[in-house]
């Protein structure tokens, strides 16, 4: 049985688990004719179960689809009561809504399983309990619905549908939460109606939105596509939730690269359920990758089967007993942090989707993997090229949604004389937090730059930004000449003075930071620079060209990431976000072309919580030199020390006791010299606090 650590996460007034479509399986045989993970699946669902038990909390909701074998099959009974009986041993009693595997689907005659019957209902009814209900938990309405028999004729349908709206009404202005299976949409609340597989059809599609609105529901989950995504209708946010068991096919149309193994069935990266936090500012969702294991659940975030040693480690750091997951901050939650993202490709794809099985229709499919990815790292900051939000409205629309969850904007245009750089700042519907001025073949901002941005200024409530844009530098190892973005450690002064003497002072400045230093040394040219007509940096840091994951890898971005954290007036954004694989200059990013997480994800997740999670400032030796694999840093009574492997660890015995936080693998344990023994070959955080000591001292 795993365990959780969660105590960089601030205070909740109530936490739930929500887990979606379980697929337990009594006879996988048959069904791996098509699919041979299909044998997997039960063990799958079994350690799902087990984290979801772990996690210890209030409540635990499950959005249907138990059992794979639907009604009318020979083992429909008896495969759910399999599925209770794992849920007994791991003592959990979930709150269930009925998927279209448990009791039919929606009233659609070309689904491929028959609709809910009279008898599926009762049946359903008797060993689960009514298929709608609510119930009240620390202040908070939470209420479960049937999707299945939305639309349909039963007189079910209709008694459901009066008793969701005098509910309502009678719960009006407390914080609602809803669960259903099935979503009310999944890209557009224009989707088609009959041969539509993955949403509810009209009219009971608007009568539930309209009720969004109306009530003011605060949040709405729901299962059945096995792919996540994020919605919003008014303030309502409808989240879409994975299976723990198996993915989707269908949805591998939203990616330009093909889809992982049986044709999209077998990606096990997105298998997980959802910790859920209620706040009184909001509610945090925190997803729990379990990552398809079957054998003893990791104590880490799950790997990927592209990342073998990395599973490899997992696995054998699973076994430790002393190790916990380590639920990190999202967005909202680390104000202070400095992370910020590069888009280079866009934060959304949509894709019309394919006439395929199960729908008759194409089945328009969206990735929000990016834009979920953002808020599990905890990023601040996003960058991005005007074009997404003055001339694509699908980009637009899901910056915007991303702002609301506390990421800012910094938009990029390109100096011309022709640009009316007031004029489309003015125009846009969605307005950035940044708007960044990136100067071709000049460092030092001229006349007519100034001059549009006084202009600018004034047309433009958020901060500006200067970039010089140099197309013509000299690359070792290309023949073609590469551009460069941002100023130097030894250009900055300059500009400050360029500034100073023409009367003028920009917000922030962008900055590149130098490739042929260490990342630490790199940065710290810049927060050692103090400026009087630039009001704060924006550092680019490039991701390092593809390889296999390393500690060194690792290691660069952990000491840039240390080097931000003690001038809080800086962003550090990776670059790239997401891989660039069809280029002349490919790298690899934080996520890849599936919105997969890379290794360094996780490096990245686990450090912006150890270092931004409180209102505190960091400071480091004058003297500090990471390049010994080892780095310290101070706030109050709180030290972390910073080490690239296990060879640097083992020299460190004097930090003890401490909690060891293993970046990789996202875990966390208690060490004393005694038990330091076995450090992780990746880069480890010690963090060394006066309550801690005084613990180990009673």
């Amino acid at each position: 049985m795993p365990r959780f650590d969660r105590s960089h996460l601030p205070p909740a007034i109530l936490e739930f688990a929500v887990v979606a479509d379980t697929h337990f399986i009594l006879d996988p045989e048959a069904y791996a004719i098509e699919f041979d993970s299909v044998r997997q699946w039960p063990q799958r669902a079994v350690r799902a179960l087990e984290a979801v038990a772990a996690l210890e909390t209030d409540i635990v909701i499950h959005l249907g689809d138990l059992s794979e074998e639907p009604p009318g099959h020979e083992h429909h009974a008896s495969s759910r009561e399999l599925a209770c009986t794992h849920l007994d041993r791991c003592e959990l009693s979930p709150r269930f809504v009925p998927g279209n595997m448990d009791i039919g689907d929606k009233p659609d005659p070309t689904m491929f399983t028959p609709p809910v019957s009279e008898a599926s209902l009762a049946w359903f009814h008797q060993r689960f309990g009514s298929s709608w209900s609510s119930f009240e938990s620390a202040g908070c309405h939470f209420i479960l619905l049937n999707s299945q028999i939305l639309n349909g004729d039963l007189p079910a349908a209709a008694e459901q549908a009066r008793w969701l709206e005098e509910d309502l009404a009678a719960h009006d202005g407390e914080r609602i939460f809803l669960f259903l299976h099935m979503p009310p949409f999944f890209v557009s609340d224009q989707e088609p109606d009959t041969g539509f597989y993955n949403s509810i059809d009209e009219p009971a599609r608007s009568w539930l939105t309209g009720l969004f609105h109306t009530f003011r529901i605060e949040a709405v989950f729901c299962g059945h596509t096995h792919f996540r995504a994020f919605n919003r209708v008014g303030d309502t946010r409808i989240h879409v939730c994975p299976s723990t068991t198996t993915s989707r096919a269908g949805f591998y149309e939203a990616f330009a690269v093909a889809p992982p193994p049986e044709q999209g069935r077998n990606d096990p990266d997105k298998l997980g359920f959802y910790l859920l936090r209620v706040l009184d500012e909001g509610l945090r969702l925190h997803f729990v990758r379990t990552a398809g294991r079957t054998g003893p659940v990791p104590a880490g975030p799950g790997s990927g089967e592209a990342h073998d040693s990395l599973s490899a480690r997992r696995a054998a750091g699973s076994e430790n007993a002393h190790n916990s997951i380590f639920i990190t901050r999202t967005s909202h939650d680390l104000p202070a942090s400095p992370l910020g993202l590069h888009l280079r490709t866009p934060l959304s794809h949509e894709s019309p989707g394919a006439l395929a099985w199960p729908g008759v229709k194409r089945q328009r499919v969206r990735d929000d993997h990016p834009f979920l990815g953002a808020l599990e790292l905890g990023a601040r900051h996003v960058r991005i090229p005007e074009s997404d939000l003055g001339d694509d409205p699908l980009q637009s629309r899901r910056l915007s949604l991303l702002r609301d969850e506390g990421v800012s904007i910094t938009a990029q245009w390109v100096w011309s004389p022709r640009l009316d750089w007031a004029g489309e700042l003015a125009a846009l519907n969605v307005l950035p937090d940044v708007a960044e001025l990136q100067m071709p073949a000049a460092v030092m901002p001229p006349d007519e730059v100034l001059a549009a941005c006084g202009r600018a200024r004034n047309a433009f409530g958020g901060q500006l930004s200067l970039a010089p844009l140099l197309p013509r530098e000299r690359v070792p190892g290309r023949y073609h000449p590469r551009g460069r973005l941002g100023f130097t450690a030894q250009e900055l002064p300059r500009l400050d003075a360029h500034l100073l003497t023409a009367g003028q002072r920009v917000d922030r400045a962008v900055c590149c930071v130098d490739a042929d230093l260490s990342s630490w040394d790199a940065v710290t040219q810049f927060t050692a620079i103090s400026t009087e007509a630039i009001g704060a940096l924006d550092l680019v840091l490039p991701l390092l060209p593809p390889s296999s994951y390393t500690a060194e890898s690792a290691w660069h971005l952990v000491t840039a990431l240390a080097a931000v954290a003690v001038r809080t007036d800086c962003h550090l954004f990776l670059d790239p976000y997401v891989d660039l694989d069809r280029t002349n200059d490919l790298r690899e990013g934080l996520l890849d072309r599936l919105g997969n997480p890379r290794p360094l994800f996780h490096v990245i997740r686990v450090l912006n919580t150890l270092l931004f999670s409180a209102d505190q400032r960091w400071s480091a030796a004058v003297d500090a030199d990471p390049s010994s694999g080892r780095l310290q840093l101070t706030a109050g009574s709180t030290r972390l020390t910073l080490l690239r492997d296990a060879e640097a660890g083992a020299a460190s015995a004097e930090v003890f006791p401490a909690t060891l936080y293993d970046l990789t693998a996202g875990t966390s344990c208690a060490v004393d010299a005694g038990s330091a023994a076995d450090f992780p070959c990746g880069p480890t955080a010690l963090v060394e606090s006066e309550l801690l000591r005084n613990r180990c001292g009673e």
